[in-house]
């Protein structure tokens, strides 16, 4: 096995600077698709890579959806109420713990804590996984501009620097640039900026005790730092951070931590394109005519959380050994 990267591992979107494992997203706090298998893969393999070595890249932090106003507290108390959560994985706090869990919050209802809730520094992870992979005979050949030839069943990969190697199959894993290639430039993906911002505060965050997901997502990310995201830009001519984002996003902290938006400076920017698909699941795959061609992409603002758990269920795919459900399987797009 050999992974080809046009850049470096976490180039694009995949290497923002702290991501979060969220399995009840959205305006109501739904469970996510196939959410406790998705949650169960993602945590066993950060804690496998972990557990290799080096200084701690994730944390069973929990998460916080606090409720701001009265529609968010209706849709959190039904969602905390509606009974189809995994065992242990939510509780209420009311508005006395939810200040005590964030001092810097406006007054709120109460929240949803999602006790399961993971925070991960994204690039430590993708060093550490890269390194991981290397121990046991999987490189990632970085930088590398390369072209794909069919020779038969099989495919020759001849790249700027290395050469040529062969394989007997290709996976195409590179977000929403795989529509450039001629092989998927007709996958429905949709490309959707996202932008995060950095922030210094002069008040130490000690009393930060987990991550928020409001207006858009908040977390701590040392003892006076903390990160703000994100937008969801759809149409965008750069795929750069930009005053534009930085402002949208200054607006949702003043909007739910006013008081720590007041003593805080901006540190720096981060931004990167998201690859979402019509039912904002990722699409797995062989390709329709190419043989031993294949996709796995589309896995939008959840890739943490998808990601582990898809790339078995292809695997599984590829070896025979299981097939891919219709939410996710490529088939489905013939019927759109």
């Amino acid at each position: 096995m050999l992974i080809i990267e046009k850049d470096v591992p976490g180039a694009g979107a995949s290497g923002t600077p702290v991501g979060l494992v969220n399995p009840a997203a959205g305006r109501k706090a739904n469970l996510s698709w196939e959410a406790e298998r998705c949650y169960a893969a993602v945590e066993q393999n950060l804690q496998k890579v972990q557990d290799g070595g080096g200084k701690p890249f994730f944390f069973r932090s929990g998460l916080l959806r606090p409720a701001l106003d009265d529609a968010s507290l209706t849709n959190f108390r039904k969602a905390y109420e509606r009974g189809d959560w995994p065992a242990g994985w939510c509780r209420w706090m009311d508005p006395g713990e939810v200040s005590r869990a964030n001092p810097f919050l406006i007054e709120t209802g109460g929240g949803l804590c999602i006790t399961v809730g993971l925070t991960v520094c994204v690039p430590a992870f993708l060093r550490a996984w890269s390194a991981y992979l290397a121990e046991r005979g999987i490189p990632c050949l970085t930088r590398q501009d390369y072209t794909l030839i069919r020779e038969g069943n099989h495919w020759k990969i001849r790249t700027g620097k290395q050469g040529s190697v062969q394989a007997g199959s290709v996976i195409f894993a590179g977000g929403h640039t795989v529509i450039r290639s001629p092989y998927w430039r007709d996958i429905p993906i949709h490309p959707v900026k996202g932008q995060i911002s950095e922030y210094t505060a002069e008040t130490d965050l000690s009393g930060w005790k987990m991550p928020i997901a409001a207006s858009g997502y908040f977390a701590r990310a040392g003892s006076n730092r903390f990160v703000a995201g994100g937008t969801y830009e759809h149409e965008f001519t750069d795929e750069r951070s930009d005053a534009r984002g930085q402002g949208t996003l200054e607006k949702k902290v003043g909007a739910v931590m006013p008081s720590l938006l007041s003593q805080s400076a901006l540190t720096g920017q981060w931004a990167g394109v998201r690859a979402s698909t019509p039912n904002r699941l990722p699409i797995l795959g062989p390709h329709a005519s190419e043989p031993n061609l294949h996709l796995f992409s589309g896995l939008g603002s959840k890739g943490l959380l998808y990601a582990a758990f898809t790339a078995g269920l292809l695997a599984d795919f590829l070896s025979g050994s299981g097939r891919l459900p219709e939410e996710v399987n490529i088939d489905r797009l013939k019927k759109l």
